[in-house]
């Protein structure tokens, strides 16, 4: 519970202020679907023919941008903790592009900054991800500062936002 102190408080001032932006979003009405829920790397499984997932923990409707939000972010944590590998980067963004060119989602950049700002605060917190090291924390605490700021999300250009402030 001592871990990162200092961090714990901005990821608990920033949760507040997203939750608070999260309720005045009016374009989320009608967006429900199936989701998985817990949909990240560790759940999905290739074999010869097909696709598998595993774990549907928050199994059952939401956000469907949730479920590319979660699997995205290990994209992203993954990269942060590997030397900041581009190739993760690159695929976070291939994953992007195909969602909005697959399914037109019109809102996608508008609630990108709230889904990817949570989810890198819970990868920041230790008590989610006790291996992630001081400069990962912090890391992830400033591209959710910067992506909670902006009002529209810029997946082509995620390196701005991993730029430590």
């Amino acid at each position: 519970k001592n871990k990162f102190p200092k961090q714990r408080k901005q990821i608990e001032k920033l949760e507040t202020n997203m939750l608070s932006r999260w309720r005045k979003m009016s374009i989320l009405k009608g967006r429900l679907r199936p989701i998985h829920g817990d949909f990240h790397p560790s759940n999905i499984f290739l074999t010869k023919n097909r696709i598998e997932t595993i774990d549907p923990l928050g199994f059952g409707y939401g956000e469907i941008v949730n479920d590319l939000i979660t699997l995205t972010s290990f994209f992203l944590y993954y990269s942060l903790t590997n030397k900041e590998d581009k190739t993760l980067t690159k695929l976070f963004k291939y994953y992007f592009k195909t969602y909005k060119t697959k399914t037109k989602d019109k809102h996608l950049e508008l609630i990108v900054p709230f889904f990817l700002s949570s989810m890198a605060l819970c990868l920041a917190n230790p008590d989610f991800e006790p291996k992630a090291d001081k400069k990962t924390v912090k890391k992830l605490i400033s591209f959710a500062i910067k992506a909670s700021e902006s009002k529209k999300f810029d997946y082509t250009n995620i390196e701005k936002y991993l730029k430590a402030k």
